[in-house]
């Protein structure tokens, strides 16, 4: 017996090392569902050992890559004799078959690498039936009722990765049993060893894994992001006099959930001297144009705009040497083509409404990044708002 187990265990090392090579074991927040069977031996007043069999199903939960907990039932053959008889008795042998079913703690020492070692501890009862052989007959001690002990499990383990999902185990434990259990030393405890082997199968995606994901996904988008701004061509427009540029209006139907642009604190409007304007950013960098709003889902600036537009209209009068990007920005609602579209015809409005007013079309340029470059959440209204914006890009 113990040579067998020996072998199982240094084979299950060698298999799980090998073919789960690449792969962690990820138990935080999974559940998982174990199989084992092996061998014990019952440890009590009797003076021979008999090998018994026994099996394990074993349903635990991840709360952590350290911790796990469980419920643990099955089925063990304890086996004992005795030789000679116990004096003035024919009992010679004694068999329980046994249920345990006790809620087990296990704690790993290596979380989360190939090959895990752990130990592990509970409570619970044991329900057995005992049975003995007289002149080749099963007899049942006392009756055929299933009667109950206090099971106290412990032992050690190691787990060994095989695949992504699934671990072999080898186990080496025991369990303690009350004092009625051994019926011709009544009052004494008695206990059993068992070594055991199985698989144990993990269900679902682990808590790591989800983060995972979530990183992959997050790092997919912004590779996205870049490429799109990467592929989105700037595109200078002409004169507005040459072309007879007009506000452009989008034909979509109206998103229920998609809230019309919140009104905002706009830039104050700039009379008087020029010099007073507010500065326009440096070279290289952008400023949002608070107070620039449109009506819902077109390209028509409203009637508030105009506070803003005038001071972005008198900063650039006042700097002819610099030529600036207008881009425009949506948010999530709508299809990425429509949201590509209306960001380009609102940076155009604006790009419009500056020529007219007497800014060379020639400093100005326009895009269009639809809902790729977000600066807040497209799920809350205001991140929405955010989102829905105008920016000017210093160029030179």
């Amino acid at each position: 017996m113990r040579r067998t187990c020996c072998a199982i265990f240094l084979l299950t090392l060698l298999a799980g090392a090998g073919s789960g090579e690449g792969y962690s074991q990820d138990k935080d927040g999974r559940w998982a569902v174990g199989f084992q069977t092996g061998g014990n031996l019952w440890l009590n007043s009797y003076n021979r050992r008999t090998v018994g069999v026994n099996g394990e199903i074993i349903l635990r939960y991840g709360m952590s890559d350290v911790f796990s907990a469980g419920l643990v039932t099955g089925f063990d053959g304890l086996k004992s004799r005795e030789d000679p008889p116990f004096p003035g008795t024919s009992l010679d042998y004694l068999k329980l078959n046994a249920i345990p079913l006790s809620l087990i703690g296990w704690f790993s020492l290596a979380p989360g690498k190939t090959v895990n070692p752990y130990y592990y501890f509970g409570l619970g009862v044991l329900l057995y039936q005992r049975k003995t052989s007289q002149n080749g007959e099963t007899v049942y001690l006392q009756d055929t009722r299933y009667h109950s002990s206090l099971h106290l499990p412990a032992g050690i383990g190691i787990e060994a990765l095989l695949a992504r999902n699934l671990l072999c185990t080898v186990d080496l434990g025991y369990g303690l049993l009350d004092s009625h259990v051994d019926v011709p030393n009544a009052g004494k405890v008695s206990w059993y060893a068992a070594a055991r082997v199985g698989v144990t199968f993990l269900l679902g995606t682990s808590a790591a894994e989800e983060r995972q994901q979530k990183r992959e996904a997050a790092e997919a988008g912004v590779r996205r992001a870049r490429q799109i701004a990467e592929q989105t061509r700037v595109r200078e427009l002409p004169r507005a006099d040459e072309q007879g540029l007009r506000d452009s209006a989008l034909s979509r139907p109206v998103v229920e959930d998609s809230p019309p642009d919140p009104p905002v604190i706009p830039l104050p409007a700039v009379r008087g001297n020029p010099g007073t304007n507010p500065p326009l950013p440096e070279k290289g960098k952008s400023l949002i144009l608070k107070g620039v709003n449109f009506e819902l889902n077109r390209a028509a600036l409203t009637q508030d705009s105009e506070p803003a537009l005038t001071a972005v209209l008198n900063a650039l009068l006042a700097r002819p040497d610099i030529e600036v990007l207008i881009v425009g920005h949506t948010d999530l609602a709508g299809s990425r083509d429509f949201n590509q579209s209306l960001s380009f015809h609102r940076a155009q409005a604006v790009y419009t409404w500056l020529v007219k007013r007497g800014v060379a079309a020639k400093r100005l340029m326009v895009a269009g990044k639809g809902a790729d470059e977000p600066i807040a959440d497209n799920v809350t209204v205001q991140g929405k708002a955010a989102n829905r914006r105008i920016e000017l890009r210093v160029l030179k």
